[in-house]
């Protein structure tokens, strides 16, 4: 717990991994101080707002970056582990909002009161079921965003789109993601250009027309300083509400330090044999080559590009692709339990329960005689084109930390996912669209939201970006009316040039760099994306096929169309979700998984007929899989609406595409479906064989971090040899 407190305050832990104090984790830079302070939590009665208070009033927290040696422990300690200057933060959106509200001079700051009601667009607002948005008025739309009212199930796009804490969860965290919807929503979004506006009255009736006392004033009251002469004359070329906004969107003033990084400490200042080499070495960095520009594999790559369909929750093998005709023999019969030592739920698993046949027929489809149930008719149309692995099992059967387990190789949050993983092994073929897409279900995201396609401590260039279904796949993607191209473009130049400028003296700070990446790809984007994500031109066929024009299967066709429609243009990974535990039927498994796959099974049968008939199968690597799979019985007190519980042992998932094998299963459960006996994989057998497809050799693809090389793969994995061509 000190450890967090730490990182919220410094910026970074003292052990840097604060989800893994083990053996995986980093070793803390401070031991004796994390200590020491751990037993003052404890001494003070375990209250976190004392700790809290005693981190802000040490001098630690309270130092300049200013340093008698500044040069010497910036060539020594760049990243500061020995905390000899104040780190740098991102500003959280709230305070983002409010500073941006201050600088025009229209912050409410009056303290309580009502929740304000903001402005929010018509698809968030249909978002609130059973309640009424109605926006407060403008006066008070301008409070702090402490103010804001909010609803657990659905954030503020701002809040949203700049990490904020996912209300789902009983202890809410924040991550730090650098992507280029955040570029939009600063440049772009209604509220920097209509503060900006009143930026520049207020700017303007303090010093008055003069165009250098304004550009003096701006830089004044946004950053705290007076602009060098080469910024004053760049800036001056520039109206100044256009100047507003690029202020508002600089590094300098959207990441903050306790003091300001002086120039006389600057990185340029450096001196001497040791200093020459160490500017030589970051310049070299500056000036590397784009991080997404593509990448030669480790192998011949069997697929360009994966579709990675995420069933939440947990689906039913022996109700989908594993028939199991002995639970009908032994229906209704007890299971006994009293072997099973190893359970997440071990209170559910104490009452006396009974197996439960599967309420759903089976039917072998396909020249290679596949086994489907009557949930997926359509899917079933394409078994010969499939790889089906009936012997998966997963590690946890808690929902966040099996998720997680799927998606980065460990059951503790702050490792990369597979997408970013892959980008950084891959790069991407087009440098205008990002290079892993995530298509959520924004009815309910998945546990711990972005930290599941997060980067961790790969670059934040290999994040994923979230694309939307309905509306605006990316809000703000368009500048305001009034904003022109060519003024846009000036706009970026400026920013570009300030931004250049201001990292040159913050060189160990990358999500600085991060940051001006996602700038240049948002601009890039402005232009690539409308016409990508644009249905306009699919005939009705198409649509038709893709459930477009059935409110039940519209949401995930259309999320498989643009993921089609994504990967035909280059980009490397996409991965779409159905909500968060959707598949989780504890209860009613009739009711529960009959709506999940009408949902679902029209739009994944025409995913796979179109690659194939584009002839991007072969290039394309499809997997559909879920956490863990269920049980073949359930609580005997249940058995009015029976349902299955949470199962490890066994679950079957399946690749098409890409170099897999078609018509093929791989792997068997027992004759109850409960435990895989039969080529028993892992999750990290599934990710190796992912990485192996897209060319990636899962043993090499490594990342130095912590003090040693990180992999997707860390504690092993096999290839699922029967599932490759």
């Amino acid at each position: 717990m000190v450890n967090r407190i730490w990182q919220h305050h410094f910026g970074e832990g003292l052990v840097g991994t604060p989800s893994d104090f083990g053996l995986n984790g980093e070793r803390p830079t401070h031991p004796e101080l994390l200590d020491w302070m751990a037993a003052q939590f404890v001494d003070r009665r375990w209250s976190i707002k004392s700790m809290h208070k005693l981190m802000l009033l040490s001098n630690t927290y309270r130092q300049a970056s200013e340093h008698p040696e500044a040069a010497k422990y910036a060539e020594m300690d760049g990243a500061n582990k020995l905390l000899w200057r104040s780190n740098w933060h991102r500003l959280e959106a709230e305070v983002m909002r409010d500073s941006v509200l201050a600088l025009s001079g229209r912050l409410q700051k009056s303290d309580g009161g009502p929740g304000v009601f903001l402005n929010i667009p018509d698809d968030v607002a249909e978002g609130f079921e059973f309640f009424k948005w109605f926006p407060s008025s403008e006066n008070d739309q301008a409070r702090r965003t402490i103010y804001s009212f909010q609803r657990r199930s659905v954030m503020l796009p701002m809040v949203e789109v700049f990490d904020g804490a996912n209300m789902n969860e009983s202890c809410s965290r924040r991550n730090v993601t650098t992507v280029a919807p955040q570029a939009f929503t600063l440049l772009n979004g209604e509220l920097t250009n209509r503060e900006a506006k009143y930026f520049a009255a207020r700017v303007a009736e303090q010093v008055g027309p003069d165009k250098g006392k304004q550009v003096e004033r701006a830089f004044w009251l946004t950053l705290g300083r007076e602009p060098s002469a080469a910024e004053k004359a760049k800036a001056e070329t520039l109206p100044l509400e256009q100047l507003g906004v690029v202020l508002f969107n600089l590094n300098e003033f959207v990441y903050w330090s306790n003091h300001e990084f002086p120039e006389a400490v600057s990185l340029s200042n450096l001196t001497g044999v040791g200093s020459i080499a160490f500017l030589d070495l970051l310049a070299r960095e500056l000036q590397a080559a784009n991080p997404l520009e593509p990448k030669k594999p480790h192998l011949a790559p069997k697929a360009k590009s994966c579709i990675f369909l995420t069933m939440l929750g947990g689906v039913s093998q022996m109700d989908t692709f594993d028939p199991k005709p002995a639970l009908g023999r032994f229906d209704n019969t007890v299971m006994d339990w009293s072997k099973e030592k190893n359970t997440d739920q071990p209170n559910l698993f104490a009452k006396p329960r009974l197996i439960l046949k599967s309420p759903y027929q089976f039917k072998k489809y396909g020249q290679c005689g596949m086994d489907v149930s009557n949930l997926f008719p359509h899917v079933a149309e394409c078994v010969d084109d499939m790889t089906f692995v009936r012997s998966v099992q997963a590690e946890n059967g808690n929902h966040p930390a099996a998720v997680f387990l799927m998606n980065t190789g460990s059951v503790i949050p702050g490792r990369p996912s597979m997408g970013a993983w892959v980008t950084y092994g891959l790069g991407t073929e087009n440098q205008n669209l990002p290079a892993f897409v995530v298509l959520p279900d924004f009815r309910s995201l998945p546990f711990s939201g972005s930290q599941q396609w997060g980067s961790a401590f790969l670059p934040a260039a290999y994040q994923g970006t979230v694309l939307r279904w309905k509306g605006e796949a990316i809000r703000d993607l368009r500048p305001p009316q009034d904003v022109t191209p060519e003024l846009q473009s000036r706009e970026m130049d400026l920013l570009r040039a300030f931004n250049k400028e201001h990292f040159q003296h913050h060189l160990s700070n990358p999500d600085l760099q991060g940051r001006m990446d996602a700038y240049e790809l948002a601009y890039r984007m402005q232009a690539e994306v409308p016409g990508v994500i644009s249905i306009d031109g699919e005939n009705e066929k198409t649509r038709e096929m893709y459930g477009l024009n059935d409110p039940m299967t519209e949401s995930f066709g259309k999320r498989c169309l643009m993921a089609r429609r994504l990967v035909e243009k280059g980009v490397r990974f996409v991965q779409i979700y159905t909500p968060s535990q959707s598949w989780d039927s504890h209860t009613d498994i009739i009711k529960g998984h009959t709506k999940n796959a009408q949902e679902t099974d029209k739009p994944i049968a025409a995913l796979i007929k179109d690659l194939k008939t584009r002839g991007l199968l072969d290039s394309t690597l499809l997997v559909w899989m879920g956490e863990f799979g269920r049980t073949p019985d359930n609580p005997a007190d249940l058995r009015d609406k029976p349902g299955r519980d949470h199962n490890t042992r066994a679950m079957t998932m399946w690749f098409a595409g890409g170099g897999t094998k078609p018509g093929t299963v791989v792997g068997a459960t027992d004759e109850i479906g409960f435990k895989a006996v039969e080529n028993v994989c892992k999750m990290r057998d599934v990710h190796a064989t992912v990485l192996h497809l897209m060319g990636l050799d899962h043993v090499r693809l490594t990342y130095y971090s912590g003090g040693r090389n990180m992999r997707l793969t860390d504690t092993g994995g096999e290839l699922i040899r029967g599932a490759i061509a």
